[in-house]
């Protein structure tokens, strides 16, 4: 399955990542300056992403920090000697167990070319986690650029979003993406990502990455999304339709 995923360089130093062939169509990104690499989320473990970034980068170790436990964003952290976790009973609880395909196939299954894929033999790994991500380990290992560490919960309580300071770049992942967004899973919260939204505005990013769909980059969608979630009843639970295709699904 050479052909599982769809790369790209999008600045001088990120190249974009996309799992196009599925239904969730997971974005990740790959970051490398020098001697030193990072790949943020590994995506659905449906084809290995560890041959993508070795045909990309070929010295050292590459370091994985993820967004959150999500299956879709950690499938592939077991390829991997070098993952950060964000101190998170959900981050430890998806690392220790595997995820078996009964727990996740009604969501993993749709759109999966039958000829491409043995779903039959499908699970998500169990995998390490060696180093605790802080706020001085990622300014550390990635100097001389300036990650700022966001913690933005909402469709999952271990989100985390992260800022590069010096070229205004907001890693947002499922914070923001073209198309539904969920309010309704577990561990997820309204209020919560009333908050996460309001703190990246006050970052006023000029390149904004998520997790999910087609590579689109609207820099109004912060904004946009909040006076949506300004004007909805929170207790009704529904699809609400926002510009560009965005929407919302609460609680």
């Amino acid at each position: 399955m050479n052909d599982w995923f769809h790369k790209e360089k999008i600045t001088e130093h990120i190249y974009w990542i996309w799992e196009y062939n599925h239904d969730e169509k997971v974005q990740s990104y790959f970051l490398k300056w020098k001697k030193k690499s990072i790949l943020f989320d590994t995506g659905m473990w449906i084809a290995n992403i560890l041959n993508l970034v070795e045909s990309l980068w070929w010295w050292k170790e590459t370091v994985v920090i993820n967004s959150h436990h999500h299956c879709d964003h950690v499938g592939g952290n077991h390829l991997f000697n070098k993952v950060y976790w964000p101190s998170h009973m959900l981050f430890e609880k998806a690392a220790k167990n595997w995820i078996s395909r009964s727990d996740i196939i009604d969501y993993i299954w749709n759109d999966i070319p039958e000829k491409r894929w043995d779903n039959e033999d499908y699970y998500i790994r169990k995998f390490w986690f060696d180093k605790l991500l802080t706020q001085e380990s990622i300014l550390k290992w990635f100097e001389p650029f300036k990650f700022k560490i966001i913690t933005t919960p909402w469709h999952s309580a271990d989100h985390i979003s992260l800022f590069e300071e010096k070229t205004r770049t907001l890693f947002a992942w499922d914070l923001l993406y073209n198309w539904p967004i969920y309010l309704h899973l577990e561990w997820s919260s309204v209020d919560d990502y009333k908050d996460s939204i309001s703190k990246v505005l006050l970052l006023d990013p000029k390149l904004i990455l998520w997790g999910h769909n087609e590579f689109v980059v609207d820099l109004a969608a912060p904004k946009m999304i909040l006076e949506k979630l300004s004007q909805i009843n929170i207790n009704e639970s529904e699809i609400v339709p926002i510009k560009w295709n965005l929407s919302l699904k609460l609680q």
